[in-house]
């Protein structure tokens, strides 16, 4: 095999791990994975501009979480163990998860009433 040969057979195969790893990591249907996949192997070119323009979520990769995790410390988040008092780190994550809690409650109001 020529040197030409051996070089594009690493390039395609490193391409093709890195794009099977950026594409599980979108978490996304397994059809749905595999066929990137296949159309990055098979067209390594068309395929990954046809993936930038039309295959890309919107929202894969934002930084703006869609939920909140509360993660308090019973020892150093309260104050004698029932006045919840957070650190300094995580002082708006409490906030926000009552918020959202308040918006489904709102939300999920008429799928109670119609069951009730």
């Amino acid at each position: 095999m020529s040197d030409l040969g051996k070089v594009l057979t690493v390039s395609l195969t490193l391409y093709v791990l890195v794009a099977g790893v950026f594409l599980l990591l979108e978490n996304r249907r397994p059809q749905a994975t595999l066929a990137w996949l296949l159309a990055f192997v098979f067209i390594p070119g068309v395929g990954l501009l046809a993936y930038v323009l039309f295959g890309r979520s919107r929202n894969a990769f934002s930084r703006n979480p869609r939920f909140f995790v509360v993660m308090l410390s019973l020892r150093d988040d309260f104050e004698n163990y029932c006045v919840i008092k957070p650190n300094g780190f995580h002082e708006k994550t409490p906030g926000q998860v009552l918020d959202q809690v308040i918006a489904w409650g709102g939300a999920l109001r008429a799928l109670r009433e119609t069951h009730a």
